[in-house]
């Protein structure tokens, strides 16, 4: 993937310099110049495979490694907990759901909240899903037939309504 070799790249400058930046500039840096490129398009990577999702990590990593001042083979589950990170993969669930979120309760543009209809406007029958309370609202939503929002080969809201309804 491009983007995981221009994220390295700059991770590999920004590790250069890390001693003249503390620990708060050196996460504002990164930040901007790292992970603004990593989760541009977060929705996107919701479909990629499992080797893809790992290169991705591996930037995390390597970005929580050069803050924390972690050599390469110390486990990395504790530095990402005490950074307050989540993984890579738990990150673009996580985008999907507040997408989802924004899409079901209008606040995004209309051309992506028209992608969820309720589900009482294509047939009337009540299915067992609507028994569970905590779910009810989020269960009568059905996610139109739409083609990729983004050049990519699935549809965005298909991952949104599945992290949803989770």
């Amino acid at each position: 993937m491009q983007i995981t070799s221009k994220c390295i790249a700059s991770l590999c400058k920004i590790n250069r310099v890390r001693h003249v930046l503390d620990k708060k500039t050196l996460m504002t840096v990164i930040n901007a110049l790292v992970f603004s490129r990593l989760f541009y398009c977060c929705s996107v990577w919701g479909g990629i495979s499992m080797k893809n999702v790992l290169k991705l990590q591996s930037v995390q990593n390597f970005a929580a490694r050069i803050i924390t001042s972690t050599r390469k083979y110390d486990h990395i589950h504790p530095i990402l907990r005490d950074l307050n990170w989540l993984n890579v993969e738990s990150t673009i669930k996580y985008r999907d759901g507040i997408m989802a979120f924004k899409c079901v309760n209008g606040y995004i543009p209309e051309y992506l909240c028209d992608q969820f209809i309720l589900r009482s406007k294509i047939h009337s029958r009540n299915t067992r899903n609507i028994r569970i309370n905590w779910r009810s609202h989020f269960v009568k939503l059905q996610l139109r037939v739409i083609k990729a929002l983004y050049t990519v080969q699935r549809p965005v809201g298909t991952a949104f309504l599945k992290v949803w309804l989770i």
